[in-house]
């Protein structure tokens, strides 16, 4: 078979496909999904901007063709996150802080670095930690929520161990790069064990774009 039949072949099975999904669970339903799936796999290959744009425009279709099922998936997913901070936040001794939406912005002025534990439902963070006086030589920062932009800068004399979990999104930390669906990233600076302060970050979100420059 030449490539212009096995061409007409695809066609045919992918329209096929189509108008079967269509029929069964909706066309904007089944557009919906095809618009995600873009999004996804050009956040894994070349994550941009428009990764999220074409994201958000599928699930917000999504939204309109099953409203309440995704309404209720949403509420599942923050009790779910809600849990599992609530968990975390019983075994330490951290400071802790709640909230639905929030913007952080702790890259301005000089703040306190102690042992904290952080759930947002939906947050912009911005941590400068050359502007943190710590008051421990080991402290560990939780951050937890379903839809999150964080931007971290770690100066060159902290050593940070980095564990990330995201449903969905990137992580990007020290030059590495990890994108797409259930990431999981964990990172430790060379110099950790012998760094005067040392930060273990812990990272958990549904939907997230996650960017840790470590300078040095």
């Amino acid at each position: 078979m030449d490539n212009r039949n096995r061409n007409t072949a695809l066609v045919l099975i992918v329209s096929g496909f189509y108008l079967l999904a269509g029929h069964l669970i909706g066309f904007m339903s089944v557009t919906a999904l095809i618009i995600i799936l873009m999004g996804v796999y050009k956040l894994r290959y070349d994550a941009d901007k428009k990764s999220y744009v074409l994201l958000a425009i599928g699930f917000f279709i999504l939204i309109g063709q099953s409203g309440a099922f995704s309404v209720a998936l949403i509420l599942i997913l923050c009790g779910l996150y809600f849990i599992k901070s609530k968990g975390r936040e019983e075994r330490s001794q951290s400071h802790h802080r709640q909230g639905l939406v929030e913007s952080l912005r702790w890259d301005r002025d000089a703040w306190v670095l102690k042992s904290m534990s952080m759930w947002f439902a939906v947050s912009e963070v911005r941590m400068d930690f050359s502007l943190a006086m710590p008051e421990e030589k080991e402290t560990t920062v939780i951050i937890q929520g379903v839809v999150g932009d964080i931007d971290i800068i770690v100066p060159e004399d902290f050593g940070i161990q980095v564990e990330s979990s995201i449903m969905l999104g990137q992580t990007q930390v020290g030059g590495r790069k990890e994108s797409g669906i259930m990431n999981k990233f964990m990172w430790k600076s060379p110099h950790y064990e012998t760094s005067a302060h040392k930060v273990r970050l812990i990272l958990s979100y549904g939907l997230a774009d996650v960017d840790i420059k470590v300078l040095g």
